[in-house]
């Protein structure tokens, strides 16, 4: 009885270690290209001491981000309901890879809809390896203009685009959902089912498909929705059962659209654009 009571043991911990464990970096190949991670400081109502004394700043090191990607191994948490003081953006070759953002205060970090316990010093004791760097919003009214920004800036070393600038290669979108889905399911799987599902029944293969909101049920289920960016004829010919929203444009619910410019200031932005 003790021995089968022991093995009871051992597998309950093997099983909360696969359910709330996370390396959150695992899924980035830092053998190919340049990496480098940005910090950006945002608003919250309740600074930190990180973020008065570093600010907003960018990471090269290879050797320290290798060694976050091994180190970096959390345990899921459930009270994640305090808004965010930095959002770690990684890049590679210039392209953004992924997002997380910490509270730097709750102690947590979150990387999509799951939030892991986090203390800032796993960050922070690289700082001599911070640069300083600045940011700005520049905001836009027409979709050609933004467009015609992101070429330009594209050609220069020192920018970053904080989001993902590819949604607005397109008029606008329409939003897919997909319900009762196992919290850990293969995410990359599903998108490929759902990009696969619109170019059968559309016949286009332009088309871009991200992530959009990720929510758990009281059941255990997850239901998951994905931006479908596209034009407006791909849209009207898809009519998949889990079409959430009909085709709208960028603009259709909004005075203007927003770029966030990391390591360019507003003054150099403009004076880059003329």
């Amino acid at each position: 009885m003790k021995a089968v009571l022991l093995g009871f043991f051992v597998v309950l911990l093997v099983d909360y270690q696969v359910v709330y464990g996370d390396k959150l970096l695992k899924d980035m190949d830092l053998t190919n290209g340049n990496w480098e991670m940005v910090a950006i400081s945002l608003h919250n109502a309740v600074p930190s001491t990180e973020q008065k004394e570093l600010g907003s700043f960018v990471l090269r090191n290879m050797q320290i981000l290798k060694v976050m990607q091994t180190k970096w191994d959390y345990v899921m948490m459930f009270n994640d309901n305090c808004d965010y003081h930095y959002a770690l953006k990684f890049y590679r070759n210039k392209q953004l890879v992924k997002t997380l953002k910490v509270n730097t205060i709750c102690k947590y970090i979150t990387s999509g809809s799951f939030s892991y316990t986090f203390e800032m010093n796993d960050l922070v004791k690289y700082r001599d390896d911070f640069q300083p760097i600045p940011w700005s919003r520049v905001r836009f009214s027409n979709v050609g203009n933004l467009r015609m920004a992101v070429k330009k800036l594209a050609t220069l070393p020192e920018a970053y685009l904080y989001d993902d600038p590819k949604p607005f290669d397109y008029d606008g979108f329409i939003i897919v959902s997909r319900a009762k889905l196992n919290w850990n399911v293969n995410k990359d799987s599903l998108l490929q089912k759902i990009s696969k599902g619109i170019e059968t029944e559309t016949g286009a293969k332009q088309f871009y498909v991200v992530p959009y909101l990720q929510k758990m049920g009281q059941d255990g289920k997850m239901t998951a929705q994905y931006q479908v960016f596209c034009d407006e004829y791909t849209a009207q010919k898809y009519k998949g059962a889990d079409l959430a929203t009909s085709w709208r444009s960028h603009l259709a619910d909004v005075d203007f659209l927003q770029l966030i410019v990391v390591g360019v200031d507003k003054e150099s932005f403009f004076k880059i654009m003329q």
